[in-house]
């Protein structure tokens, strides 16, 4: 990469990187999204929880306007993950942008979020709090896994193939190479008019064999 002009005749170093750049480029972007969030009418308010590389319990809050708006993170390792706490954390920042803004909140679909639905809702009744489609689905996908066999059996396939070549590097390195070979049968049906169907069904053979090859090696 090129250092920009301002950096040409001196690389920052890191107290310089960790201290004054960061927090002056957190300022700004700060400032930024603090000017954006006034200029939009209505909002949708974002919530997730995950853990960091040390441990901590990281709750989330980002604005969808529809554009996603990265608002702020809170570390909750401390609190204990109640409907009340989130819901009070969700007011919290529902006030902060302005309750008039906020037409909806999305959590996932635990049930301590439903019960922060219902705190929130009660503060707020022109709120619609809903669970998160993308968690759902996460939901239905792990029913259908654990409890259809021929689903179960076909994961835990795949999955004994990737730790295989997880853990042999050369034939990983020979799988590589045959998936880098020209003539791929997705390109050359595609080329060919062929059904979407008949395209993916050509790919899954070629990969069958590449699998196959690569083993034998």
């Amino acid at each position: 990469g090129t250092l920009r002009p301002a950096f040409a005749n001196h690389i920052p170093s890191r107290y310089e990187l960790s201290t004054p750049l960061l927090n002056g480029t957190y300022e700004e972007m700060k400032t930024k999204v603090s000017s954006y969030m006034n200029d939009v009418e209505k909002v949708c308010l974002v919530s997730d929880g995950w853990s960091n590389v040390r441990g901590d319990s990281i709750i989330n809050f980002v604005f969808t306007t529809p554009r996603p708006i990265f608002y702020k993170s809170i570390n909750a390792t401390g609190e204990s993950h109640t409907g009340e706490f989130i819901g009070a954390e969700l007011c919290k920042v529902i006030e902060e942008i302005g309750p008039e803004k906020v037409a909806a909140v999305v959590t996932d679909n635990a049930a301590n979020m439903k019960s922060a639905w219902q705190y929130v809702q009660q503060k707020y009744p022109h709120i619609f709090c809903v669970g998160c489609v993308a968690h759902g689905m996460h939901l239905l996908c792990k029913d259908l896994i654990t409890k259809i066999k021929w689903i179960q059996e076909v994961c835990e396939k795949s999955e004994t193939i990737v730790n295989y070549f997880c853990k042999h590097y050369r034939t990983k390195h020979e799988l590589e190479e045959q998936q880098q070979r020209p003539g791929d049968a997705r390109s050359r049906g595609a080329r060919a008019g062929l059904g979407r169907r008949a395209i993916g069904a050509l790919h899954v053979a070629r990969v069958a064999r590449v699998v196959q090859e690569a083993v034998r090696r």
